[in-house]
């Protein structure tokens, strides 16, 4: 009669040396696995087809029989887990990746560069625009007194709102900020632009927004006292030359006199701008044919401007930052109409240069908005391109196709061969958008290679 072959143990049956010997090499190999290469489907199975082996080593060293089994029960993981949560072993934090965001930061010259995946994008993005906000703060705790003031601009958008839902709703973020809210004399929320009020946009609304934030603000530990939130109200599409009438408005001079001085006084001297930090997303161009719901910018564009796609392929119009139409070489287009807002190129250009300010673009593409952030991150022209933002969060997918620059899409080409030059697109009459093709250099991650070095 053969003898009955041993049972496979458990990680409870596991002595308690040898179980905090196994927790030890669970913790070892989940960073090994799940932290340096980050994403593989099967680093789950390598933990435990790893810890198992580790463990029986140690077993038959001690002389006992090395049949721990770690793989054939999924429970065993949880239970791994579980206990190393419970002894403070381990903690479950978003994934970022570290790799590409090092690599965005290199390639487009940015202060700061957020990857992660789509499972925890808000919450991530969220975090990251509350590290800056108290970045910022303790720039203003050396100000003078009656000087520590935030000023902080909202612009309208689904993706903004998204963000600013999350720091609502989310559990308390008052623990990333002390005593330093005490310490500013005023925080000022500013809408920077005009957008739509119907229900489907309400949401979205840069008005809606700030007010949302500075409640958001005083949920977890600013003195509402001290928090004051502005709306914007001007017409929505403006002719250029109109644009001074809705400027001498008296509600919109007093949000100019922060976000723009210069425009409500031609005669103010000092900064262009009193803004610390904007919040805002992309809009990409429409895709010919595509039925996917397009920016807001863009609908409200074609709806107003019959001839607005022959215009959108001849100037070669990529999407909207801040509701401003983006050319393929990163320059503003100058449209007869444009959207009204609080703030031009300028102040972006301005504030993205500043190591004291910070301009963050958020961007979760389930749609193609990777021309657009390319053209806004300073891409264009081989890297010598304008630069609006100072700071990119982004989801893997997008980070990886900012990096290899491997476009082909129905509307948007970039190639890279230094010797291609853009195609001029040929308005057509039924006021269609016809393909581009945007000449681009693939990003280089060292530094080297770049025809042109951007002006600081």
């Amino acid at each position: 009669m053969e003898p009955k072959k041993p049972s496979h143990k458990r990680l409870e049956d596991l002595s308690r040396i040898h179980r905090s010997y196994a927790l030890d090499c669970f913790i070892g190999l989940v960073r090994e696995h799940l932290t340096t290469k980050t994403y593989a489907e099967d680093h789950a199975r390598l933990v435990l087809t790893e810890l198992e082996r580790l463990v029986n080593e140690r077993l038959e060293e001690d002389g006992e029989t090395p049949n721990f089994n770690a793989i054939t029960k999924h429970y065993q993981m949880a239970a791994l887990v579980t206990e190393c949560l419970q002894r403070n072993l381990l903690r479950v934090v978003p994934r970022v990746r570290l790799d590409l965001e090092k690599k965005l930061q290199e390639a487009f010259e940015l202060s700061g560069a957020t990857v992660t995946g789509s499972r925890w994008f808000w919450e991530v993005a969220a975090g990251r625009f509350v590290e800056q906000l108290r970045r910022i703060i303790k720039i203003k705790e050396i100000a003078a007194a009656g000087e520590r003031v935030l000023n902080i601009g909202i612009v309208s958008g689904t993706t903004v709102r998204s963000v600013i839902d999350w720091l609502f709703e989310s559990k308390d973020w008052s623990k990333d900020f002390q005593d330093s809210f005490s310490k500013l004399d005023r925080i000022n929320v500013m809408a920077l632009n005009v957008s739509l009020t119907r229900p489907e946009h309400l949401g979205g609304n840069a008005t809606v927004l700030a007010l949302r934030l500075a409640h958001a603000l005083e949920k977890n530990g600013a003195d509402p006292s001290k928090v004051k939130p502005y709306g914007i109200s001007a017409s929505l599409f403006v002719a250029k030359d109109k644009l001074k009438d809705e400027d001498s408005s008296p509600e919109v001079r007093k949000v100019l006199e922060i976000t723009q001085p210069g425009r409500a006084n031609n005669e103010v001297k000092g900064p262009i701008t009193h803004l610390d930090i904007i919040l805002t997303g992309v809009g990409e161009r429409p895709i010919p044919g595509g039925t996917a719901e397009q920016s807001i910018f863009f609908e409200l564009l074609m709806q107003n401007d019959p001839s607005a796609g022959a215009i959108i392929t001849a100037k070669q119009i990529v999407g909207d930052l801040a509701f401003m139409p983006i050319q393929a070489d990163g320059e503003k287009a100058e449209l007869e109409h444009q959207f009204y807002s609080a703030i031009d190129e300028q102040v972006l250009l301005s504030m993205a240069k500043d190591p004291n300010k910070t301009v963050m673009l958020v961007a979760n593409s389930r749609k193609n908005k990777v021309p657009i952030i390319y053209a806004v991150s300073g891409g264009a022209m081989a890297h010598s391109g304008p630069r609006y933002i100072s700071h990119l969060c982004v989801d893997e997918d997008t980070a990886t196709t900012l990096l290899l620059g491997d476009l082909d899409f129905s509307d948007v080409k970039i190639v890279h061969h230094k010797s291609a030059s853009p195609v001029a697109a040929k308005p057509e009459a039924d006021a269609t958008m016809v393909p581009l093709v945007i000449e681009k250099t693939k990003p280089t991650l060292n530094g080297g290679g770049k025809e042109k070095k951007r002006s600081k």
